[in-house]
């Protein structure tokens, strides 16, 4: 099955969703030698910029005037480009008075221009991912290698059962944020009852490249994350079996 859309979510705080989503976006632009879109689907806005080291912007100032008739034209003025390709949507303000149609709006445009898309997401509470739901062929869910994490995540899954996703569309990575796991990938693989799409190991210099603007992968190519976030990129070209 070919994959365009692309949502990334993580059910607990501190697994690092961002560090997947930004890296894998920069891999697929790189590898592809084509932009990729980036959305942004979290209650708090320009996390995505920050991490590419692009300036923060308000970009929906006069989306919400729009209404429901959203254009290419109109949203590819609010598309902020990265130098390796990546080109982020940024979520709006919370007080934005941007409706939610226009998120869904802006999604399906964008599957219909670009060979593939990723989203951001911070809960599967979060209107804005359900709806995106809606149109993803892969849901990446992220977990750190913890008790209380998994617990979570093997909850996620049921709850995205029940919204009907398929079975074969809820993809694990396993993102190791600190120098010592307390569960080994094997045990989460039996807890969670599903194989695991990619592991990314400790790199501790992955929040300071953060913090600096730049992707690890742009930034450190040949480390042993990088690496394993191109292995996983180059799983999800292939799509699902």
């Amino acid at each position: 099955m070919l994959i365009v859309l692309i949502v990334c979510f993580g059910i607990s705080p501190g697994v690092g969703v961002t560090t997947p989503a930004v890296n894998l976006s920069v891999a697929f632009s790189l590898s592809r030698r084509a932009e990729t879109p980036l959305v942004e689907l979290r209650p708090k806005p320009d996390n995505l910029l920050s991490a590419l080291g692009l300036a923060a912007t308000a970009p929906y100032g006069d989306l919400a005037a729009t209404g429901r008739v959203l254009k290419w034209d109109t949203l590819c003025l609010h598309l902020v480009g990265h130098s390796t390709g990546v080109r982020v949507l940024p979520a709006p303000p919370l007080d934005s008075a941007v409706p939610l149609v226009l998120t869904r709006r802006a999604i399906a445009i964008l599957r219909a221009r670009f060979p593939l898309v990723l989203a951001d997401a911070k809960s599967e509470a979060d209107p804005r991912f359900r709806s995106a739901l809606l149109a993803a062929d892969a849901v990446l869910l992220v977990l750190s290698p913890e008790v209380s994490t998994i617990r979570s995540s093997l909850t996620a899954t049921h709850e995205l059962r029940a919204l009907e996703v398929p079975e074969r569309q809820i993809l694990l990575v396993v993102n190791k944020v600190r120098p010592k796991a307390s569960v080994p990938v094997q045990r989460i693989r039996e807890r969670m009852k599903r194989p695991i799409l990619g592991v990314i190991p400790h790199e501790p210099a992955t929040e300071a490249v953060l913090d600096m603007g730049k992707p690890l992968v742009f930034a450190q190519p040949t480390s042993p994350a990088s690496l394993a976030i191109g292995r996983t990129a180059m799983q999800l070209g292939r799509g699902l079996s």
